[in-house]
Protein backbone atom coordinates (compact mmCIF):
# COMPACT_ATOMS: atom_id res chain seq x y z
CA UNK A 1 0.00 0.00 0.00
CA UNK A 2 1.40 3.39 -0.99
CA UNK A 3 1.35 6.06 1.73
CA UNK A 4 1.17 9.71 0.67
CA UNK A 5 2.29 12.61 2.79
CA UNK A 6 0.87 16.12 2.62
CA UNK A 7 3.94 17.44 0.83
CA UNK A 8 4.86 14.61 -1.52
CA UNK A 9 5.28 10.89 -1.96
CA UNK A 10 8.37 10.22 0.18
CA UNK A 11 8.23 7.85 3.14
CA UNK A 12 8.00 9.65 6.51
CA UNK A 13 11.44 8.49 7.71
CA UNK A 14 13.43 9.18 4.52
CA UNK A 15 16.72 11.06 4.39
CA UNK A 16 16.21 14.59 3.09
CA UNK A 17 17.92 15.40 -0.19
CA UNK A 18 18.23 19.20 -0.36
CA UNK A 19 17.33 21.16 -3.48
CA UNK A 20 18.33 24.82 -3.71
CA UNK A 21 15.83 27.40 -4.97
CA UNK A 22 16.82 31.04 -5.40
CA UNK A 23 14.44 33.55 -3.82
CA UNK A 24 14.99 36.91 -5.55
CA UNK A 25 12.28 38.70 -3.55
CA UNK A 26 13.02 38.94 0.15
CA UNK A 27 15.94 39.05 2.53
CA UNK A 28 17.21 35.51 1.82
CA UNK A 29 19.38 34.44 -1.09
CA UNK A 30 17.58 31.14 -1.43
CA UNK A 31 16.03 28.21 0.35
CA UNK A 32 16.61 24.49 0.53
CA UNK A 33 13.74 22.06 0.36
CA UNK A 34 13.67 18.27 0.31
CA UNK A 35 13.64 16.83 -3.20
CA UNK A 36 11.26 14.06 -2.16
CA UNK A 37 8.73 15.58 0.23
CA UNK A 38 9.29 19.29 -0.58
CA UNK A 39 9.65 20.06 3.13
CA UNK A 40 11.40 23.37 3.89
CA UNK A 41 14.89 22.65 5.31
CA UNK A 42 16.63 26.02 5.71
CA UNK A 43 17.17 29.52 4.41
CA UNK A 44 20.44 29.96 2.53
CA UNK A 45 22.56 33.04 3.25
CA UNK A 46 23.82 35.37 0.56
CA UNK A 47 27.29 34.32 -0.69
CA UNK A 48 28.74 37.76 0.06
CA UNK A 49 27.62 37.45 3.69
CA UNK A 50 29.26 34.03 3.98
CA UNK A 51 32.49 35.44 2.51
CA UNK A 52 32.39 38.44 4.86
CA UNK A 53 31.92 36.17 7.90
CA UNK A 54 34.83 33.98 6.77
CA UNK A 55 37.14 36.99 6.43
CA UNK A 56 36.14 38.27 9.88
CA UNK A 57 36.74 34.84 11.46
CA UNK A 58 40.20 34.68 9.88
CA UNK A 59 41.03 38.16 11.19
CA UNK A 60 39.92 37.22 14.68
CA UNK A 61 41.99 34.02 14.56
CA UNK A 62 45.06 35.95 13.37
CA UNK A 63 44.57 38.66 16.01
CA UNK A 64 44.23 36.08 18.76
CA UNK A 65 47.79 34.92 18.04
CA UNK A 66 49.24 38.41 18.52
CA UNK A 67 50.39 39.82 21.87
CA UNK A 68 47.47 42.23 22.25
CA UNK A 69 46.92 44.01 25.55
CA UNK A 70 44.06 45.48 27.50
CA UNK A 71 40.63 45.86 26.03
CA UNK A 72 41.69 44.74 22.53
CA UNK A 73 42.86 41.36 23.84
CA UNK A 74 39.74 40.86 25.95
CA UNK A 75 37.50 41.77 23.01
CA UNK A 76 39.22 39.45 20.52
CA UNK A 77 39.30 36.52 22.96
CA UNK A 78 35.62 37.08 23.74
CA UNK A 79 34.73 36.90 20.03
CA UNK A 80 36.95 33.87 19.52
CA UNK A 81 35.30 32.06 22.42
CA UNK A 82 31.78 32.74 21.16
CA UNK A 83 32.48 31.42 17.64
CA UNK A 84 29.81 33.64 16.16
CA UNK A 85 29.47 34.05 12.42
CA UNK A 86 27.66 37.41 12.34
CA UNK A 87 28.97 40.61 13.83
CA UNK A 88 27.37 43.95 14.51
CA UNK A 89 28.64 46.95 12.55
CA UNK A 90 30.34 48.24 15.71
CA UNK A 91 32.07 44.90 16.30
CA UNK A 92 33.25 44.85 12.67
CA UNK A 93 34.57 48.39 13.08
CA UNK A 94 36.58 47.38 16.17
CA UNK A 95 37.92 44.20 14.54
CA UNK A 96 39.02 46.12 11.45
CA UNK A 97 40.60 48.88 13.55
CA UNK A 98 42.55 46.40 15.68
CA UNK A 99 43.64 44.51 12.54
CA UNK A 100 44.80 47.71 10.87
CA UNK A 101 46.72 48.81 13.98
CA UNK A 102 48.52 45.45 13.95
CA UNK A 103 49.23 45.31 10.22
CA UNK A 104 46.64 42.68 9.33
CA UNK A 105 44.76 43.62 6.19
CA UNK A 106 43.07 40.99 4.06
Amino acid sequence: MKTYTLRGEAPPDHEHEPVFTETPDGPHYGKETCKHCRKFLRWCPKPENVEKATVMQKRIAMLSCLPLTGWNRTFILYLLERKQSRFSPKQEEHINRIAKENGIDE
